[in-house]
């Protein structure tokens, strides 16, 4: 049995001109390894260039070579025999895969579980206990001190990748993030094992004849730690390969869907932006006409990409999208098809949906794990994107370099606060930060405004472990810019 926790990030640098230093090698897609007299390209930090022993599956012939990543992430503890206990498993493999636009990107790590893997059936109660153990495995990343749960890796690992692929000395890229990351995924592959029955109504089961013949289900878990997409594989009907390339569609995918999300992010706050004729508004324009066709495209590889979509995006309550996007501003001087294209899809991102969630409770004092059935709307990613139209008309104004970056980094450490909290909270967060970029466009901020806003937002991140001190840091810069006292 093997488990696969994707990090899937986006790279913004192919969008913009200036002194970014990305290096030319390796050579994505396809990183050149050892060969006879000859060394392996090497992504610093991370590892040495490898290819898969099979092939990439079936349509994707640009998924046989990666960068190790066995130097980027490493686990404190050794593992033992039982998930709970030693959630880590035997390591399978960690590596890294970006997409020969160079956007594109996924660090990717498996861990196996040979005990599980030889039982005839297993319930999903056994495999959510098995996802939520791996998600909250001690894990440090490359040049980190103390460690955190494997699942709020993501950014650091982001971050680590742009350090590894900047030359020295490019100082366009010295306190700016270029590399963003999006939400990680949980591939289960139980291989042969079978799944029970179960009765958990989160579960969406995605046809077998348009999958391989393969046992395929997807559902949301919500942890202490934030909630995350699992898919959970039974190999059915399909043969080693099929499950395979089942299982490269399901990541490719979504690290696709991830990263176009991101870009229409970053268009939306104006960090990247058509205003330019030239090489970087003309791969902008590529990369947007390309990405919208394949995540919506129908089959691919095999596979039936709509089926999957529809187990992802299944909700069973749909408000309106938010008209009050603030992208088609954005999208001023973009080819008209394209501009049609990020609109339509962003529309959907923006809509309002009610999803159902396993709701998984820890008792670390017993060492136990409870699962129920709840309810989750996308109310965290709707807060998200109101902050980008209060960030986006913020970064409009006349505001000097330090507030901009300083407001820039508060609303980055908003979203990652935001994403662990309930709905009523989320919209407080999200009120909060919209006050103080609001008056830091002034030209003479309301400081009690501020100062209640500010205060508020250190006592909500009190809530969350391990965002406390980035928030209030955040908040603090802010407010050192603004030159207004928090007391």
């Amino acid at each position: 049995m093997l488990a696969v926790v994707q990090f899937p990030f986006a790279d913004s640098r192919s969008f913009l001109a200036g002194a970014f230093g990305r290096l030319s090698v390796p050579d994505w897609p396809d990183p050149k390894p050892k060969r006879l007299g000859s060394p392996p390209q090497f992504l610093r930090r991370f590892g040495s260039a490898g290819e898969r022993r099979g092939s990439g599956g079936r349509g994707w012939s640009d998924e046989h070579g990666y960068c190790h990543a066995s130097r980027a992430l490493r686990f404190p503890s050794q593992p033992g025999e039982d998930w709970l206990m030693a959630p880590c498993g035997v390591s399978a493999f960690r590596r890294v895969l970006v997409d020969n636009t160079g956007v594109v990107g996924r660090a990717e790590f498996g861990f196996a579980q040979p005990l599980l893997g030889i039982r005839r059936r297993i319930d999903e109660g056994s495999l959510i206990r098995l996802v939520v153990g791996v998600l909250e495995a001690p894990s440090l990343v490359h040049g980190s001190a103390r460690p955190k749960p494997l699942m709020q890796q993501g950014r650091d690992l982001a971050a680590l990748y742009q350090t590894a692929t900047t030359k020295h000395g490019a100082t366009a890229s010295v306190g700016r993030r270029v590399v963003e990351d999006g939400e990680p995924i949980v591939i289960v592959d139980a291989e042969r094992t079978q799944f029970e029955r179960g009765s958990m109504r989160g579960t969406q089961r995605v046809p077998p004849d348009l999958v391989y013949g393969a046992d395929l289900r997807f559902l949301r878990v919500k942890t202490d730690l934030g909630t995350v997409a699992v898919w959970m594989v039974s190999a059915g009907t399909s043969t080693k390969d099929e499950s395979r390339a089942l299982r490269l569609a399901l990541l490719r995918l979504h690290a696709e869907r991830e990263a176009l999300k991101t870009v229409i992010h970053w268009i939306r706050r104006g960090a990247v932006t058509f205003d330019k004729p030239g090489d970087e508004r003309d791969r902008l324009e590529d990369y947007l006409n390309d990405a919208t066709r394949l995540v919506e495209k129908d089959r691919r590889g095999g596979v039936s990409q709509s089926a999957i979509r529809a187990a992802l995006d299944a909700a069973f309550a749909v408000g309106e999208p938010d008209e009050a996007l603030d992208l088609a501003d954005q999208l001023q001087g973009a080819k008209k098809q394209v501009a049609r294209k990020v609109l339509e899809h962003a529309r959907f991102l923006s809509s309002s949906k009610t999803f159902e969630v396993v709701l998984v409770s820890r008792d670390y004092v017993n060492n136990s794990i409870s699962i129920a059935n709840s309810t989750l709307t996308n109310s965290n990613v709707l807060a998200a994107q109101r902050m980008d139209n209060v960030l986006n008309g913020f970064n409009r104004s006349s505001a000097d370099d330090e507030l901009k970056t300083a407001i820039t980094e508060l609303h980055e450490q908003a979203k990652a606060l935001i994403s662990r909290l309930d709905d009523k909270s989320a919209t407080e967060v999200s009120d909060r930060v919209a006050m103080i970029t609001e008056q830091a466009g002034n030209e003479r901020p309301l400081g009690d405004i501020v100062r209640a806003a500010a205060t508020g937002l250190i006592t909500l991140s009190s809530t969350v472990a391990g965002l406390a001190d980035p928030v209030g840091l955040a908040v603090r810069h802010v407010l050192a810019a603004m030159k207004i006292a928090l007391s």
